[in-house]
């Protein structure tokens, strides 16, 4: 996605000129471990006649991120979201503007599944499961594609109450989860989707008690 920011302290509607920076939770975490000299991949779509495409693959190769697994379409959007720093008592405010983005439209079948079967460790996000049936489907292919060759997982729940409900991530997360070996999940996660709450062993310990029993093969 591209990050739209206004400088601090203005509004949002306040501003003249936006700071434009490529953002997005995957790739953060691709780009961070590849500057920690880790080799990494991205799958996703970008629009191809678009120079914030152009821009968005350049920056993340730049980092060291292989880009094969990005999707270039003709005609599509990217997503933005534009932040309005917060200066105190003022929290931070970010608007985002991402239907029918290229990657919002990404399908499993388009996706190259080689990539995910030939990782040491592929890395999935609530985020891309909240952004519509066709993702959910691509994280549910990503991870039997993951567990049928033996490559472990990690997961972020990162909810985002502007995308979809508490249930609906609780009743997809729980269908997943059983098959992730790491999971990232915040205490405001935990007591949002799960109804967890409390030290964190105690919802560490909840969570592993409350997950399904993975599928017989």
């Amino acid at each position: 996605m591209l990050r739209l920011g206004a400088r601090p302290p203005q509004r949002l509607e306040q501003a003249s000129a936006l700071d434009v920076q490529i953002g997005g939770t995957e790739a953060n975490v691709a780009a961070a471990c590849a500057r920690l000299g880790l080799r990494t991949a991205v799958i996703s779509a970008l629009p191809s006649d678009h120079a914030w495409g152009d821009r968005t693959v350049r920056e993340l190769s730049g980092h060291g991120v292989d880009c094969r697994g990005v999707l270039r379409r003709p005609g599509q959007r990217m997503g933005l979201y534009f932040i309005e720093y917060g200066v105190a008592p003022r929290p931070v405010r970010i608007l985002y503007d991402r239907r029918d983005s290229a990657f919002s439209r990404l399908v499993a079948d388009e996706v190259d599944w080689a990539l995910v079967r030939g990782a040491r460790l592929v890395h999935l996000t609530g985020v891309t499961a909240a952004l519509g049936d066709n993702l959910r489907e691509v994280v549910r292919r990503a991870v039997a594609e993951a567990s049928g060759a033996n490559v472990p997982m990690s997961f972020d729940v990162n909810y985002r109450s502007r995308l979809w409900s508490p249930k609906e991530a609780r009743d997809f997360l729980t269908e997943v989860l059983p098959r992730v070996r790491y999971l990232f999940i915040g205490a405001d996660d935990a007591a949002t989707v799960f109804e967890l709450d409390g030290a964190p062993e105690r919802v560490l310990q909840a969570c592993a008690r409350s997950r399904p029993p993975p599928p017989s093969r």
